[in-house]
Formats: C-alpha cells, structure tokens, sequence
C-alpha cells in the first residue's frame, strides 16, 4: 500500500513540534546528542502528557549502522514498548534515516515524526521516506521507504550551524533548484556567495551571518519542490531517479573520505556535469558556471587528493542503483534542464 506523504509545518516556535505529537501515549525521542541542549524544553512539555522515553545518537557515519540499531531495539524492548509508541527523531540527516528505519522495523511498524536540525535534514534528507543504514561499509546499503507522519521545520534550530554543516544543506538545496528552479538558483547563489569558505572547515561562523528571512523561502521552497517529486514517484520507478543528482559519485567520495555528503554531492554534480560535455549534451561555458557558483558558495569542485579511484569503481560497482550492469545517470544539461540517461557501468567506471 502506498504511503501518504507528511505534512510539512514550517514555524519559529522551536516547541510547536510537540503539539503534533499524540496526547497520552509513549514517545520515544531519538535525539543526536550534539542538539539536546537545543530541544530539552521541548521534550519537558511533551513530558506533560505523555510517558517520554529519551535515546541519545553519535550521530557519524560509522555509527549509522546495524550495531547502533541493534543497541536501540534492545532498549526499546527493555522498556516493553509496544506499538501505540510514537518515535520522534530529532537531528539532522543521519538521525532521521537511522530513526525512520527503526519505527519501520519494530514489531512491523510504528508512527513517527521528524524534527531535521540542520540544513541537510530540512531540505532533503527528512523529506521522501527513505531510511536506513550503512552495511559493510556501503553508504544506505540496508533501509526502506516509510513516510513520518509529519515533518517540521524551524530555521531558528540552524543558528549553531558551523561553516561546514552548511555546506552539506547548501549543495542539496542547490542541486534541487538546478533541476526546477533557475530563478531560484541564481538568487541562492547570491545569498550564499562568499560566506562560506571551504578552506576553513572549523569556523564557527552560524547561518546567522546570512540574511534569516530569506534562508527560510529556500529551504521551504526547496523541501516542497522535493515533496511534489516524491507524492508522483515514491518508489524512485521514474521520475524520482532525478533527484539523485550527483550522488552515484558522491557517495563513493562521501565512503573514501572525510568530505560531508553535502561536500560530495558538489563534487558529484561538478563529475556529472562534465560527462555531459563529454557526451555533448551539455556545454561547457555552462560546467564553468556551476563550478564558478559553486566555489564561490564555498563548496568543494573536486574530491580530495589522495583518494584512490579502483576504491570509487568499487563503491559505484555496489550502488543500489546498478542494474544488470548499467545504472541511470542524472546529466545536467542546463538549468532545468536534465537528462536521466541509462549507461553501462563500464563506461562510467
């Protein structure tokens, strides 16, 4: 049976989340530890009418695994929750996947909602439904697609954001408009432009030094047009395949190095936009112009040195998208204007 997709609510009130959540029941809050400060009063009003269960994450990559699942189930097993729970995941990407994979899985299935508190998270990885895990060292190699009930959205939770956590939400935000909106693109990258700096990865510099009222019409205009896509397409059998923009590369680059999946996107979208002018189905003032807009946004154009590409061919050779030895690739083109192209993965390779 297919999903209904989740209401989006986008609010300054930092507790409005807690009035989505059913009265009187269990609920369960998986919360990254590095945003607890950010969410305690939140989780002392949901405490007023519900029985509240509270779980802390190492929200990283390598703790996006089986083992940290199996570490939750056990304790949700220990507290004899039962179906009627109600999980709320709070965090950014990491802890939306790992969160919505669990509530699939435990006894068959449970309600839940997110909470994305970072960029990332509000315009991508908390909309869609897909959740998961990473397995033998392959990026969400084990998951499912299961909506929350809802999703909500306050840009105030990104006020403690460093440069680099930006950088991840800000390629996503700016792959989505390359695929439906120019307009949108130009003005992101002029709000964006030379306020971030790739180079200094441990600034503290917050989204504050952006201007706050416009962050929120693109990350709300990004997370809607991502929305429509997936309500058309939610099993990724045709037009949703769009959407993984950049990402057949880089998740390889995202497994082989320090980059954020954000970083790795960019770089991504900067190698698929180059085998669209090696195909000439692009031009290459237009590859100039993204790799332009996205340095002066302050994002990476190639993968780090050091990175060995026979370990590249092996992450491509076991992406979840390879079929029968050929995978589709999403070619930019233009802005809005993008080819899903099906090649063998020997010649991508």
């Amino acid at each position: 049976m297919k999903n209904m997709m989740p209401t989006l609510y986008f609010n300054d009130n930092l507790n409005y989340w807690v009035k989505l959540v059913p009265k009187s029941l269990s609920v369960l809050v998986i919360i990254d530890k590095n945003v607890l400060s950010q969410v305690s009063e939140s989780i002392k009003l949901l405490s007023v009418d519900n029985i509240v269960h509270t779980i802390l994450v190492d929200a990283t990559e390598r703790k996006k695994s089986m083992e940290t699942c199996e570490s939750i189930l056990s304790k949700m097993i220990e507290w004899k929750l039962d179906r009627s729970v109600f999980v709320v995941a709070i965090g950014g990407g990491i802890t939306t996947d790992l969160s919505g994979f669990i509530s699939t899985i435990y006894k068959r299935g449970l309600h839940f909602g997110f909470v994305p508190t970072t960029l990332l998270a509000q315009v991508d990885a908390s909309i869609g439904g897909k959740n998961g895990v990473n397995f033998a060292n392959n990026k969400n190699m084990v998951g499912t697609i299961n909506q929350p009930e809802w999703v909500f959205i306050s840009p105030k939770y990104l006020v403690t954001l460093k440069e680099r956590d930006l950088h991840s939400g800000l390629a996503e935000m700016l792959k989505t408009f390359i695929l439906f909106d120019a307009d949108m693109y130009k003005e992101a990258v002029l709000l964006f432009s030379n306020k971030v700096n790739i180079d200094n990865v441990n600034n503290d510099n917050s989204i504050n030094d952006i201007d706050y009222s416009k962050v929120l019409k693109f990350i709300k205009k990004s997370a809607e047009y991502k929305s429509e896509v997936i309500k058309r397409d939610e099993f990724e059998t045709g037009e949703r395949r769009v959407l993984n923009l950049g990402h057949t590369f880089a998740h390889a680059i995202e497994m082989e190095s320090s980059f954020s999946h954000g970083e790795a996107v960019s770089v991504g979208i900067i190698i698929v936009a180059e085998i669209a002018v090696k195909k000439k189905m692009s031009s290459l003032s237009f590859l100039e112009m993204l790799k332009k807009d996205f340095k002066n946004c302050g994002l990476p154009i190639s993968w780090p040195s050091g990175i060995k590409k026979e370990n590249l061919k092996k992450h491509i050779l076991n992406d979840k998208k390879v079929n029968r030895n050929q995978i589709h690739l999403i070619l930019p083109c233009g802005l809005e204007d993008v080819k899903d192209v099906l090649l063998p993965i020997s010649e991508i390779l």
